[in-house]
């Protein structure tokens, strides 16, 4: 009794802050009063509106009642740059609007302008800020930069929109509403001249009665739309920042006394089976004196399933409560729909008939923190979703809606975020229908003021948005969950959001991302992988826990992703994690011709329109692309998302399939398996499964006697099809996929020929290595090989050089300052001395160098080159990489080449068919593919890596007859094949190519070899690569095959050629470890590794050993039949052990980033200073004790590797014996930028057991200080 109480005294406030106003006095300003956020506005309502008939409920849209009326098509337009110039009197009815200009409705008035040569503020995108300003009484209207879109000069456009309609006859008598889903952010409303109200709220409905001011014949309707109201405070979402008559505008009538409202929810039994139905129904007008209310519930058979009737009903809410005897239930899976019908009678009289589509559903909260639907737990595998189109911005056809839903099922995505505001009325009915799971946010988002959740005027419309878009959208079966909105802060006033939200509906959760404290789920956006994984273990061990959601995670920006399977792992373990939803669905770019261009377009976003402010490509963080096309992302996300896991038992001896469905069994899925020899199918099969909802099986599959060849590697490819066509997919489309290898190659070593005939020429720079049909040609300048002809014709045009840049991704945004400092896009060569032999055979030709490859300062790295030339004229090509600073990350380490024009034909055995990386190539199975180089651009909206490919055994590139190279990689290679070189796209990260129209393409083949590409990850917004995705400069082998093909071969032939082993061993990797052994490994198979230290004889390694002074290391390994590898070398510095450093002091430190990280031996952690406000400002001190007296010749700071915040400019080292008298300092400096170990060598070595960092500036002049690792090098210890 006194819960009811409470919720009838909340709805009371509700109503008062809901209420219709209606006073001249607040008729002009209440565009710009916060105070007033509608004026006669209707209260919202479900979105049912009246039809003719029973049968007409069931079968038909609202749009085809005879009560509604479209009013979309052409209205007369007429904009100005602000509210004075508006035209006065315009809503007359003999207003003359015949010079005004045409508009179609619905549209946004920017796009619409663009797009028609209209001279109109254009569209504008900016993520966090206001394109407006305000002053201390919130008004728009203060004065704006001159820079700015929205200046002085066009401070707040107002568009006046007006046409005519006339009412159909058998409306009379009826009440008249008209109903704008989508207009904003705010608008006055006139009919026939008379002023009708005023709304904001752009993404919901908004509804008026017009009956009073209506007549027979001919009517004119006016709008008047603001460009920014007081509304505009909450609508700052991440998007394209639009204005006018958006979405559908419509008509529609109802009797005097009507069916006003309804709510249908349910209450499943606690077995799941049977149900309970609550039908609240409101009526308004006069009471009928014989009046009745039927309702029923219909089912997909037409059968009616349950029927109860109210006698006498009353004005306002009447309850009506009707058992279901075990029906079917709603899930995403199985979306089962019932049709209520509400008929309103007064004695035989037919007075009113509602109704529509609802379903039975249950959602709860599980003992651990499950998020439970029908009973099960759930793992969203969501997208976030903007209403958004490349041709109407905001305004969304129904058309491009469905292929927004169908492309979603495909993709195996189950649940949609409508971020971050209702979406068109429209998608939640395709929700409904074909099965989507709906996190239903309201239109609410003060990003750039997040104080203003705390201030008491702005409660009043963010309670009433979030109140008004429960009662439009709560009778959506697909709506799981309530959102109060986005990013709006903390404040209080969400205490009041949730209480109004239950007091409507509490049959469902609530969420809100920037404060979960009132809500009944926890969220956050991008955590990374320990955070979540706390999150999930800590909740293990709470009473009651709460489900926790990702309402943001896996930033789609670009070439992105990485990382997802982590996540998605942690979610599917932990019982509180329910899952992510990415962002975002779709990229927010806007098609728009190419300027000069016939018929050719491009994809504009922030900027391209001369919008200030503006954030760029930040609007582009799509899933898909615009235009509903796909990417790599796009199927690995479907892959991670899929329904079935397979995988090997234990042992191996059978194949374990994984139904992750709740609701319903696989059998309208096929499944079948396919044994594959090098890519090549050898045999397919139906498997004779069913799984059951959540089920394991074993299946046993041997196919052991077709796996013949030793030298080839097998997988078995499980392949789950749809057996009978879909709305979303025809029969025969692929849902799941998954391929397990089951056999190495075992592959032979490639023969030496025993005699050839090679000759070997010098001739100033060049050395010329040639045999019966080719010629190498080697550089002294370069250092490597330059040119490469087979039966006169050129395969490659260019050197073989050290690459280790690639054009940064949008993810790349935390490392490619550090790139652009470093100097990596262009690299300078300092060639060593060849090293040339021919065998007495002339079988082959060894020729060694070792170069040096200069960027900027000390990042300096050594290459070995050995080349191997056969007289078949096939080169092995062994190469170490050795850089001066490690650690540093890279984008590659590999090497690049360039092939003459026309070859264009691509194939390869690795993972494809489209482009993979590490951290994100799942989907990308292991096989043989054919493509083209032109097919290696992928259409990112800013140019940027792409075409990469992983796990690369082989790729041959030839022209159309088949003559070209077939590269090997004995050990794999991440490979590619492009027509573009970064350094003619990127200069700096300030200063690179745009669009795809603008790179300056290449008929050239540029080949990419490489022995590591650096993962994805997704710090574009979010976590950068993880750690065992990351690169960091350290020693790399790499070894790789050029083979020349003089005639066409099949994927067969090629897979034949490239089973060899190379015949020379591996290189060494020499490491000292961080307890100080000496280890050496060589990636060669049964290979022995020979040492030497400090021109000692060479000796056999067989244990790690220590080295405490330091000194010179060579290595080598050779094994039986085996030429031995280049030897490698290194010199090491007296060995310093951190294991019993300590900090003494700090200035400060960040929770998290604590000082003693900056000498905890792990680059991957840091010290970080506070920066959080009040943010301590410089200098900041650490001071560490070394446990042992050194001798100091230089010093040595590592900045953090995840970007530049914090990193050093300006600096005093002090070192000492006492730690209470430090004396000067013993060097005064700054850092040179970028990301880089940073070495500052003393002018003599100085005895010291102390020493003292302070840090007076940071590199961007912010005020924090952070460092990764913190060191010396010394000469002796004392």
């Amino acid at each position: 009794m006194k819960q009811t109480v409470k919720q009838f005294l909340f709805l009371f406030m509700l109503s008062i802050f809901c209420s219709p106003l209606w006073a001249q006095n607040n008729w002009d300003g209440a565009w710009n009063d916060v105070s007033i956020t509608q004026i006669n506005r209707e209260e919202a309502h479900t979105l049912a509106i009246p039809f003719a008939s029973e049968e007409d409920v069931i079968h038909k849209s609202i749009e085809e009642s005879p009560y509604f009326l479209s009013l979309n098509g052409t209205w007369k337009f007429m904009w100005v740059p602000d509210p004075e110039t508006k035209p006065e009197g315009f809503q007359e009815n003999n207003f003359d609007t015949s010079e005004w200009d045409d508009i179609t409705v619905p549209s946004v008035w920017q796009l619409y302008g663009v797009r028609n040569g209209k001279k109109w503020d254009q569209p504008l995108y900016v993520n966090v800020r206001y394109p407006f300003t305000y002053d201390e009484d919130y008004s728009v209207m203060a004065d704006r930069p001159q820079e700015w879109t929205y200046n002085n000069d066009m401070k707040n456009p107002v568009g006046s929109y007006k046409r005519d309609f006339s009412l159909p006859a058998d409306w009379e008598k009826r009440d008249i509403y008209v109903r704008f889903n989508g207009a904003g952010p705010g608008y006055y409303l006139w009919v026939n001249g008379k002023q009708v109200g005023y709304s904001e709220d752009s993404y919901l409905p908004s509804e008026f009665n017009i009956t009073p001011y209506v007549k027979p014949g001919k009517n004119t309707i006016s709008v008047q739309i603001y460009r920014f109201t007081s509304g505009s405070f909450l609508e700052c979402q991440d998007f394209w920042r639009f204005s006018g008559i958006n979405r559908d505008v419509f008509l529609w009538s109802a009797p005097k006394t009507q069916i006003r409202d309804y709510f249908f929810r349910t209450d499943l039994d606690d077995e799941y089976r049977d149900a309970k139905v609550t039908l609240d129904i409101e009526l308004t007008g006069k009471k009928l004196k014989r009046g009745n209310i039927t309702a029923k519930l219909v089912d997909s058979n037409l059968q009616v399933v349950a029927e109860s009737e109210i006698s006498n009903p009353v004005l306002g809410v009447n309850t009506i409560e009707m058992e279901v005897d075990n029906p079917d239930k709603w899930s995403a899976e199985t979306p089962n729909l019932y049709n209520l019908i509400l008929t309103l009678n007064d004695g035989k009289n037919t007075i009113d008939i509602r109704g529509g589509k609802v379903g039975f559903k249950e959602v709860g909260i599980g003992s651990r923190g499950e998020l439970l639907i029908n009973g099960k737990r759930m793992v969203f595998h969501g997208v976030n979703r903007h209403d958004h189109s490349q041709i109407g911005g905001r305004t969304v056809t129904k058309e491009e809606m469905e292929n927004d839903v169908k492309t979603m099922k495909r993709l195996n995505i189950n649940a949609v975020r409508t971020s971050h505001y209702p979406n068109n009325p429209y998608f939640y009915e395709l929700c409904n229908k074909y099965g989507l799971y709906v996190l239903a946010e309201a239109n609410v988002e003060t990003h750039a003021n997040m104080g203003l959740s705390s201030v008491e005027l702005f409660r009043k419309p963010m309670v009433e948005r979030n109140h008004n878009h429960v009662k439009w959208m709560r009778n959506n079966v697909s709506i799981f969950m309530w959102s109060y909105g986005n990013e709006s802060g903390g404040g209080n006033n969400f205490e009041s959001v949730e209480k109004a939200i239950k007091a409507l509906d509490n049959t469902r959760l609530t969420h809100y991302e920037g404060n979960s404290e009132w809500s009944d789920v926890s969220s956050t956006m991008y955590g990374n992988y320990d955070h979540i994984k706390f999150i999930g273990e800590s909740r293990l061990n709470e009473t009651s826990p709460r489900p926790h959601i990702q309402c943001e995670n896996s930033h789609a920006m670009g070439n992105a992703m990485g990382n997802v399977r982590e996540m998605f792992n942690l979610y599917e373990k932990y019982p509180s994690l329910t899952g992510e939803f990415i962002w975002d669905w779709k990229d927010q770019s806007l098609l728009m011709p190419i300027p000069g261009a016939t018929n050719e377009f491009f994809w504009a976003y922030g900027g391209d329109f001369n919008d200030h402010p503006n954030d760029g490509t930040f609007c582009t963080n799509g899933l898909i692309f615009a235009d509903f096309t796909l990417s790599a992302k796009s199927y690995n996300t479907k892959k991670i998302y899929q329904p079935i896991d397979f995988s090997l038992n234990e042992d191996g001896t059978a194949f374990l399939l994984k139904s992750k469905l709740d609701f319903k069994s696989t059998e309208d899925l096929a499944i079948y398996y396919t044994l594959l020899e090098d890519g090549k199918k050898i045999k397919t099969e139906k498997l004779d499964v069913v799984l059951l909802p959540g089920e394991i099986k074993e299946v046993v599959i041997n196919e052991n006697a077709l796996m013949t060849k030793k030298d080839a590697e097998y997988f078995i490819r499980f392949n789950v099809y749809q057996k009978e066509a879909r709305w979303w997919a025809e029969a025969g489309y692929e849902v799941a996929t998954e391929q397990l290898q089951l056999q190495d190659a075992v592959k032979p070593t490639y023969e030496i020929p025993a005699t050839g005939g090679l000759s070997f020429t010098e001739n100033g720079d060049e050395i010329k290595i040639s045999g019966n049909t080719f010629e190498a040609l080697f550089s002294k300048k370069e250092g490597t090989l330059v040119s490469y002809i087979s039966n006169d014709r050129q395969l490659i045009s260019s050197p073989l050089a050290l690459n280790l840049f690639r054009l940064p991704t949008e993810n790349d945004v935390a490392q490619s300052g550090g790139w652009d400092e470093m100097g990596i896009r262009e690299l300078t060569v300092d060639a060593g001395s060849w090293d040339v032999n021919v065998s007495d055979a002339g079988s082959y030709a060894d020729l060694q160098i070792t170069n040096r490859y200069n960027a900027k300062g000390s990042n300096i790295y050594r290459v070995d080159f050995a080349f191997k030339v056969l007289s078949d004229g096939t080169i092995f090509v062994n190469t170490f990489f050795e850089p001066k600073l490690k650690m540093s990350v890279l984008p590659r380490i590999g090497y690049r080449l360039e092939m003459p024009e026309n070859f264009e034909q691509l194939t390869w055995f690795g993972r494809g068919p489209w482009e993979s990386y590490a951290d994100r190539k799942e989907a990308a199975l292991e096989g043989v593919y054919n493509s083209t180089v032109t097919d290696q651009w992928e259409r990112y909206v800013l140019p940027q890596e792409t075409g990469n490919k992983e796990d690369v055994r082989w790729m041959s590139i030839t022209a159309d007859d088949g003559v070209g190279l077939l590269f090997v990689a004995p050990e794999r290679m991440s490979a590619s094949a492009t027509h573009y070189c970064p350094e003619d796209i990127y200069q700096n990260r300030n200063n690179r190519k745009r669009h795809p129209h603008e790179v300056p393409f290449t008929e050239r083949t540029i080949v990419n070899l490489d022995a590591v590409m650096r993962g994805l990850g997704n710090a574009s917004c979010g976590p950068d690569v993880m750690d065992q995705y990351e690169l960091r400069a350290e020693s790399t082998p790499f070894q790789f095959i050029i083979m020349p093909i003089t005639a066409a071969m099949d994927n067969n032939r090629l897979s034949e050629k490239a089973r060899v082993e190379s015949p020379v061993c591996q290189p060494v990797v020499i490491s000292q470890e961080k307890d100080g052994l000496i280890r050496m490994t060589t990636a060669t198979s049964d290979g022995n590794i020979y040492y030497s230290v400090n021109e000692s004889p060479f000796t056999l390694f067989t244990t790690p050993f220590a080295l405490p002074e330091g000194g010179n290391i060579k290595a080598y390994s050779s094994a039986e039949g085996l030429h031995k590898s280049i030897t490698t070398e290194v010199d090491l510095l007296m060995f310093i052990d951190k294991s019993e450093w300590k900090v003494i002091d700090y200035s400060s430190q960040a929770a998290g980033d604590e000082a003693y990280k900056a000498i905890d031996n792990d680059e991957t952690t840091k010290w970080h200073t506070p920066y959080n406000r009040p943010e301590p400002r410089h200098p900041h001190t650490i001071a560490v004790d070394m446990h042992e007296t050194y001798l100091v010749e230089e010093f040595i700071y590592t900045p953090r590797t995840d970007g530049l915040n914090g990193n050093i400019r300006d600096f005093d080292l002090y070192l000492s014996n006492d730690p209470d008298n430090w004396g000067d300092p013993v060097v005064s400096g700054r850092f040179e930028r970028g990301p880089s170990t940073k070495r500052v060598k003393l002018e003599e070595g100085i005895s010291a057991r102390y020493f003292k960092l302070v840090a007076k500036s940071e590199v961007n002049g912010r005020a924090w200080t952070s460092a990764a690792e913190l060191g010396i090098v010394a000469s002796s210890k004392e």
